[in-house]
């Protein structure tokens, strides 16, 4: 538990830009825009979506909705109105209910239909203590009663290491099919086996494999080095060797290379990034036949502030079949921010899981939040409330560089796009 306050200067996006470009070669057009505003708790309470309209070259208004928290700043209602040619209308409500501050349990979503409120589906969640998910169950309500439309079941090791996923797909009221993935792990609690299984239950059919990862490392590093690829061979009841991911490491970039069954390559994926951990740049470059090397295609670039967050992230592209062509901007994310003085009460916030802890290389963290409520900016304090790291990232599952930092324990503050606050704490060793 942690029984101190830390005052920061945390960045809260206010309005983010979306632009792509229909063609690889044309230039970027607006799509659409997502804007947001704060309480003086920093906590969202409003956030609207203007649509780009090409023929009067305008924003439309679309949506917007407004917030209403709890005192941890999750949101217990959610009001979505849409606008047409006759104003803003009442569109859906979204109510939720908490086991802890930050993990859900009951989500009931309505529709309105201009007189009243109806139910339209529900989300069912359930956890251990330690805020590890048991099953999470998205039902829709056919007038009647609620029936599961996709389920989710979590299995863990005495340690809380997921040892069984499963997600299940309903139609009609009826189970038709399954997957269920299996993982092993080495003694230092790394993924060594994952092993994943298909069911078609309509079909009456028995678990089958499908697909085998088997993971190695360098060394006592978490840092992955290989992974091998099996797909299940139905005539021969064994496993195939299909292909790997080798995977290379330089001082400030990570290299990713395909290669297939003949060991020949099909793809390399580079990761560059800054001294502090930002990702820069990801490229991606395919094999191509004709020029018989490797071929850039696509170049993934992020632009940051001082204080960390995300201000541009451009995607460039290039036709494989147009070997003279240079790269062109296809798709850019602009984001504006304005800088807070939060007074965070890390006694009562959202508490964050942190893994391995403690650890002496790598911290890692995963929310499990909406795809859309990302990038998050994480910032790291020492015990005096000082920020000794910062950045972002546009995944809600990440892991954190910490060797550079002195033996000790150290607080871990994750704020999602929407605004919302986790804390967990850590111990450095060596």
């Amino acid at each position: 538990m942690l029984f101190f306050t830390v005052e920061a200067q945390i960045p809260k996006p206010i309005l983010v830009t979306y632009k792509n470009a229909n063609n690889y070669k044309d230039s970027l057009t607006n799509i659409r825009k997502i804007g947001y505003d704060y309480d003086n708790n920093n906590f969202i309470i409003y956030s609207y979506t203007d649509i780009w309209d090409t023929t009067t070259q305008m924003y439309l208004h679309f949506n917007k909705s407004t917030f209403t928290n709890n005192l941890y700043g999750n949101p217990t209602e959610i009001l979505e109105q849409r606008y047409d040619t006759s104003g803003w209308k009442q569109n859906s409500r979204t109510t939720i209910k908490y086991f802890k501050p930050n993990l859900d349990t009951l989500s009931v979503y309505e529709t309105y239909d201009g007189v009243s409120w109806n139910i339209s589906s529900r989300k069912r969640s359930s956890y251990l203590p330690n805020g590890k998910p048991i099953y999470i169950i998205n039902e829709k309500f056919n007038g009647s009663k609620f029936i599961p439309t996709l389920e989710n079941n979590y299995e863990y090791f005495s340690d809380s290491l997921i040892k069984t996923f499963s997600y299940k797909i309903y139609q009609n009221d009826t189970l038709t099919y399954s997957i269920k993935e299996t993982t092993e792990y080495d003694t230092l609690n790394r993924v060594k086996v994952l092993i994943r299984e298909t069911q078609n239950v309509k079909l009456l059919t028995e678990w089958k494999n499908q697909l085998k990862i088997e993971y190695s490392y360098l060394d006592n590093d978490s840092k992955e080095d290989e992974k091998l690829y099996y797909n299940w061979n139905v005539a021969q009841n064994n496993w195939n060797y299909t292909n790997k991911i080798a995977i290379t490491y330089t001082i400030d970039e990570k290299i990713e290379t395909l290669i297939d069954i003949n060991q020949k390559i099909v793809s390399r994926n580079y990761y560059k990034y800054k001294t502090n951990g930002d990702l820069l740049n990801q490229t991606l470059e395919i094999w191509s036949s004709n020029l018989n090397s490797l071929y850039k295609t696509i170049d993934t670039k992020y632009d940051y502030r001082a204080d960390g967050g995300i201000v541009q992230m451009s995607i460039y592209k290039r036709n494989l079949n147009d070997i003279d062509t240079l790269f062109h901007i296809n798709y850019s994310e602009l984001y504006e921010y304005k800088s807070t003085t939060s007074i965070l009460d890390l006694t009562t916030n959202n508490y964050l899981n942190l893994f391995p802890n403690p650890t002496n290389q790598l911290v890692n963290f995963d929310l499990g939040i909406p795809y859309e409520d990302t990038p998050i900016n994480w910032y790291v304090f020492d015990r005096t409330g000082k920020i000794i790291k910062s950045s972002s990232a546009n995944s809600n599952n990440n892991s954190i560089n910490i060797q550079d930092l002195q033996n000790g324990i150290y607080n871990l503050i994750v704020q999602s796009q929407k605004g919302k606050m986790y804390h967990g704490s850590f111990v450095k060793i060596e």
